[in-house]
C-alpha cells in the first residue's frame, strides 16, 4: 500500500533508531517487516504504553489515575455546587512512567 511504501521510504531516508507513536498495530508490524527486510533494528516506542506494546519501551500514561482524577474533579464540583464549563480552563498534569524495554527473542 502507499502508506507502507511511504513509511518504508521515510525509514530508509531518515534511518531512525526508534519510531514513537500510538498506532501499535501499524508501527510494530511495519517495523518488524522493515527490520527483517533491511536487517535493521529500529525500535517501536509507545507514546501511550499499554499491554499491546509487547515489552517495547514507552510512556505509561497511568490511565487509571487519569480517570480517577477526572472523577475526583466531578465530585469536587458537585460538592461545591458548581456545574457547567469552567470560566477559566484547568490544566492538570499527571506524571507518566517510563516503561523499560524487555529483551525479545
Amino acid at each position: 500500500t502507499l502508506e507502507r511504501e511511504g513509511f518504508f521510504a521515510w525509514l530508509s531516508e531518515a534511518r531512525p533508531d526508534a519510531v514513537a507513536g500510538l498506532d501499535y498495530e501499524f508501527i510494530i508490524s511495519m517495523l518488524e517487516e522493515y527490520n527483517t527486510l533491511n536487517k535493521s533494528s529500529i525500535i517501536p516506542v509507545a507514546l501511550a504504553h499499554n499491554k499491546h506494546w509487547k515489552g517495547f519501551p514507552g510512556v505509561d500514561q497511568n490511565s487509571l489515575r487519569v480517570g480517577a482524577t477526572a472523577l475526583e474533579i466531578v465530585v469536587q464540583q458537585i460538592n461545591m455546587g458548581v456545574s457547567g464549563i469552567p470560566k477559566e480552563p484547568w490544566l492538570i498534569l499527571l506524571e507518566g512512567n517510563w516503561v523499560q524495554p524487555q529483551k525479545h527473542a
